[in-house]
């Protein structure tokens, strides 16, 4: 392969494309490595993603214990006013007891500190962060007993915490970084109005170093002013976002049937689907997409009748997407493809919590956790699926052996079918001409697998040996070096 001018300029014999290489050209020889486009990853949140990269991370921590002694360490080096620690996740600990105000009061009583669950839906806060949370917040999503926080106000943390211009040009550096050391070479962020302003600083400065796709959280409903300045290079916003619901973890997510370990719990139901509808003739007034994340039966339900009262085309026109689409019922996935919507899916979702004994099957009892997920079901469907991480974790190779392994054999995928989702689908979506495949004429996005990883066997922390971003080489790691060509066949 010969990539020139960002693009892929020949793909031909070694013999062929050694010969033409211009004198210094940078020459890999990837020694029976694999070689994919760069993946999409169409449902991630950059920004937020690098925001949480300099504050501490509990996702190592498999008990409370030993979250609550990395809270306190972290304390140390955090700066600001709040201390936020990222990412624990009790499904993985030896005791599934999640932290609470007493918990966190123990660690640091003198210091408001707020500890975010995995998913982002739920979150816990000592006494000094609840006074500043009711401050700054409300009490709207808030147990000031145990400390819990739900949905709306662990959501919007990160909109009530001023950075600087330096921080924020780290989190965007951060970001990229994370990106470009799994082979994500095209990105997607769904940021609420301090992101949105954190992007319109960043891009007038210089262009972000990898595409990203954007849908707004929160606007106003003038969305169209809201993006002034905004459309820059590498960034670009397609429309807006809306939650119907929550997430399982957090026992949120809207359900027809009580929770297996909540009796008498179905999750929150937070938009219906008239509320929804509304909001989507509005958007597309403003010839601008619609994104809804559901999660539960009921909230899919709920998506898909809105949906069903925009004329038809309209959905297909706009760009519309359900975001997760976790617990569709029989039929769903055949009203999305009549409907024009496309569903973006996590498969690495499966391998981190959908298999025997993990936490969908105690949320949700056995039978519907394997009716969870159907990747090939939604496939066959023929509605435009499409991969995304949701940074859970961010991991392409990751997600496309967990949609190889899935639990149900019959919802299984193979590797170029994984991999089509993860790279051409994404882009598709996203209306990318030129992205996603190896050919002649199109965007030089690659990235190259360890030597010896194939689909098959890469894990949960497999980073690629190279990353090429529009033809520049943005990643490589010390086990794949190139040489210089002297403009003569070898």
């Amino acid at each position: 392969m010969l990539v020139e001018n960002g693009q892929i300029a020949l793909l031909a014999s070694a013999e062929e494309v050694l010969s033409r290489a211009p004198s210094g050209s940078a020459i890999y020889d990837l020694e029976e490595r694999i070689l994919s486009p760069g993946f999409v990853d169409a449902h991630m949140h950059f920004h937020s993603m690098g925001v949480r990269a300099a504050r501490p991370s509990l996702s190592a921590a498999r008990s409370l214990e030993e979250a609550i002694e990395i809270v306190r360490s972290g304390s140390l080096q955090a700066r600001g006013e709040v201390l936020v620690a990222e990412g624990w996740d009790e499904t993985k600990w030896k005791s599934p007891q999640r932290p609470t105000r007493r918990d966190l009061d123990a660690a640091l009583p003198d210091r408001a500190v707020i500890a975010r669950r995995v998913c982002g839906h739920a979150g816990a806060a000592n006494t000094p962060a609840l006074r500043w949370l009711e401050e700054h917040w409300g009490r709207r999503g808030i147990d000031f007993e145990t400390g819990t926080l739900l949905e709306h106000p662990i959501l919007s943390l990160d909109g009530l915490l001023p950075r600087t211009r330096e921080e924020e040009d780290e989190a965007f550096a951060a970001a990229a970084a994370q990106c470009f050391s799994f082979g994500v070479t095209t990105a997607s962020d769904f940021p609420r109005p301090d992101s949105l302003s954190a992007y319109a600083a960043r891009t007038a400065r210089a262009p972000l170093p990898l595409p990203v796709h954007a849908y707004l959280i929160d606007p106003e409903k003038d969305w169209r002013a809201a993006l002034g300045g905004t459309r820059r290079e590498n960034f670009r916003v397609h429309g807006i976002k809306l939650f119907s619901d929550g997430s399982i973890g957090a026992r949120t997510a809207a359900l027809f049937q009580d929770y297996a370990d909540r009796p008498g719990a179905r999750g929150d139901l937070l938009l219906d689907a008239a509320s929804i509808a509304s909001t989507i003739q509005a958007a597309h007034a403003q010839d601008l997409a619609v994104a809804v994340h559901a999660i539960g039966d009921r909230a899919i339900a709920e998506v898909l009748t809105a949906f069903g009262q925009c004329p038809p085309g309209e959905s297909a026109r706009c760009g519309d997407r359900l975001e997760h689409l976790e617990m569709p019922r029989d039929g769903d996935a055949e009203k999305l493809a009549r409907l024009g919507v496309r569903p973006c899916m996590q498969p690495n979702f499966v391998a981190e919590w959908g298999l025997s004994g993990s936490m969908y099957e105690r949320a949700l009892g056995v039978a519907r956790v394997r009716a969870m997920n159907p990747l090939r079901s939604v496939l066959r469907a023929g509605c435009g699926l499409f991969f995304g991480s949701d940074g859970m974790p961010l991991s392409p190779l990751y997600g496309i052996r967990a949609a190889m392994f899935h639990p149900v054999e019959e919802e299984r995928l193979d590797a170029s079918e994984a991999q089509a989702l993860y790279t051409r689908a994404g882009a598709e979506a996203f209306r990318e001409e030129r992205w996603g495949l190896l050919r002649e004429g199109w965007v030089a996005d690659l990235a190259v697998l360890p030597r010896g990883v194939s689909w098959e066997n890469a894990a949960r922390d497999t980073t690629v040996d190279l990353t090429v971003a529009a033809g520049r080489v943005v990643h490589s790691s010390n086990a794949l070096s190139p040489f210089v060509s002297q403009g003569e066949a070898r």
